[in-house]
C-alpha cells in the first residue's frame, strides 16, 4: 500500500514537471517579426536664383558671378571691384523637395578673405510661403489675387510644408571706408550663402 502511495506520487509529479515543462517551452519560444519603417526626408533646395549689383551714383564699377552647388545648398558668389557703399543683391527660389516639414531660418553666410567679414552688413528678407509661384505684376495698378500674400512678410522661422516654395531676398553691403578701400583694393570677395533648415518640430 505503502509502494502504490509513492508510485501514485512519483507519477502525479512527473504529469505536473512536464506540464511545467510545455508551459515554459510555450511562452520562451521566439517569435520573428518582420517589416519595413519608412522615414521622413528632410530636403530643401535652391531651385532658382538671381544676382546682380548696385553701386554708388549708380556708376557700375563692381562685377559678381554666382554658382550654385551640385547639392543645391550653397550659392557661390564672386563679387570683384567693390567700392565702399556698393551693394549685392540676391533673389532665391527655395522649395521644400523632402517629405516633412522644415523651418527655414536665414542663411549661413561665410566671407573670404575672412577678415573682410567685418566690412559687409547683411539683410535678409523672406516671402511666402507658396504652393504655387505668384506671378508679379509689370503693371503697378494691377491686382492679381496673390499680390497681398506676396507682399507679407513671414515670421521666423518660415514652416515650409513639402513643395511649398519660399522667395529669399538678400542685400550684402560693404561698409568699408576710403582708408579700409585702399587697404583691401583688388580683393575679391568670395561669398558661400548656404540654406540653413531643421525639423519643424526641432528648436
Amino acid at each position: 500500500m505503502k509502494a502504490n502511495k509513492i508510485s501514485v506520487l512519483f507519477a502525479a509529479f512527473a504529469i505536473v514537471t512536464s506540464m511545467i515543462g510545455v508551459t515554459y517551452a510555450h511562452w520562451t519560444e521566439l517569435i520573428s517579426i518582420t517589416g519595413t519603417a519608412n522615414m521622413g526626408v528632410q530636403r530643401v533646395e535652391i531651385k532658382c536664383y538671381k544676382c546682380g549689383t548696385l553701386d554708388c551714383l549708380c556708376i557700375k564699377h563692381s562685377t559678381v558671378t554666382c554658382v550654385l552647388s551640385e547639392d543645391k545648398q550653397t550659392l557661390n558668389v564672386e563679387w570683384k571691384n567693390v567700392r565702399p557703399h556698393s551693394k549685392l543683391w540676391l533673389i532665391l527660389v527655395i522649395e521644400n523637395t523632402g517629405t516633412i516639414p522644415v523651418n527655414v531660418e536665414p542663411p549661413s553666410i561665410l566671407f573670404n578673405p575672412e577678415e573682410m567679414h567685418e566690412y559687409f552688413k547683411v539683410y535678409t528678407i523672406f516671402f511666402g510661403p507658396f504652393n504655387h509661384l505668384p506671378q508679379i505684376p509689370r503693371d503697378e495698378s494691377s491686382n492679381p489675387p496673390d499680390c497681398w500674400n506676396f507682399c507679407r512678410l513671414p515670421r521666423l522661422p518660415v514652416q515650409l510644408d513639402p513643395d511649398q516654395k519660399l522667395i529669399m531676398a538678400s542685400c550684402i553691403e560693404f561698409t568699408a571706408t576710403c582708408c579700409d578701400f585702399y587697404r583691401l583694393r583688388g580683393t575679391m570677395a568670395e561669398i558661400k550663402i548656404t540654406l540653413n533648415y531643421h525639423q519643424w518640430n526641432l528648436s
